[in-house]
């Protein structure tokens, strides 16, 4: 099982990473990708798939949240790391509009610019969208053919929203959010509609710990990516073994893994 999104330089996993690493071995996760979601933490990521490029890759970009930090500097540091083969995606990026910890305008513009730099590098997009909908989907629209390839990672929409991925060629990453009977159950009905050659899974570590999980732990790590799984083979109605299999068949290819 390939673990497409892990914030692996948050401080919730300062203590113990090397833990969290056996226990993700010892679960069958055999490749994360560390999230850049900042100019240092897309370096820092950078720097552990260097060190350790059979377990780790990379991803580089500013996270909407911090798109106020858009600027030469950011553009350069980014830029460089794009260059590097273990970053094997342009983001996390997109639009937040649910916090708006960075202005609407600034997002859409951070957001253009790296669309902008994956284009050039011909790197996947890594892509976030939360009550962004229709600004999100209007740029994607305007840029699809010129991109290679992008994955709207931990997915929450709509099924109406689903449909616009869809048809737009790009892949889908499902999170423990699906696991969430508070929240995510609903979504069980139409994620059929997703081929398991679109779909991508991932933790989104230390974020989103699966409420299937008994006990629960609240910290997620990559090891409970196996609740996911179980969950999806629920709902496809399959096996979980055919989940992990085919979810990694559709990842490989997609950023370019071996």
């Amino acid at each position: 099982m390939i673990d497409i999104c892990v914030n692996w330089f948050k401080a919730p996993f300062d203590k113990d990473r090397e833990d969290i690493l056996s226990r993700a071995q010892d679960a069958g996760i055999t490749h994360i990708f560390s999230t850049g979601s900042t100019v240092e933490n897309s370096q820092q990521s950078a720097e552990i798939a260097k060190l350790r490029p059979e377990l780790f890759s990379a991803t580089a970009g500013i996270h909407p949240h911090y798109a106020s930090s858009w600027n030469k500097n950011s553009q350069d540091a980014i830029e460089q790391l794009l260059q590097l083969d273990v970053v094997r995606a342009l983001g996390e990026c997109g639009l937040d509009f649910n916090r708006n910890f960075s202005s609407p305008e600034e997002q859409i513009f951070a957001f253009e610019q790296q669309i902008e730099l994956a284009i050039k590098y011909q790197k996947p997009l890594f892509m976030h969208q939360r009550d962004a909908h229709d600004s999100f989907i209007k740029i994607i629209k305007e840029k699809r053919k010129d991109f290679t390839k992008g994955v709207v990672h931990c997915f929450t929409g709509t099924e109406e929203e689903l449909d616009d991925y869809l048809e737009l060629d790009l892949h889908i990453g499902l999170t423990g959010w699906i696991c969430d009977e508070r929240r995510g159950f609903h979504m069980h009905d139409f994620i059929p509609k997703i081929p398991l050659s679109r779909l991508m899974i991932e933790t989104d570590a230390p974020y989103l710990s699966p409420r299937t999980m008994k006990p629960r732990i609240h910290r997620n790590e990559p090891a409970f990516l196996v609740h996911l799984v179980q969950q999806l083979a629920d709902i496809y109605g399959c096996s979980f073994a055919e989940v992990a299999k085919q979810t990694e068949q559709t990842t490989k290819p997609f950023y370019n893994l071996d």
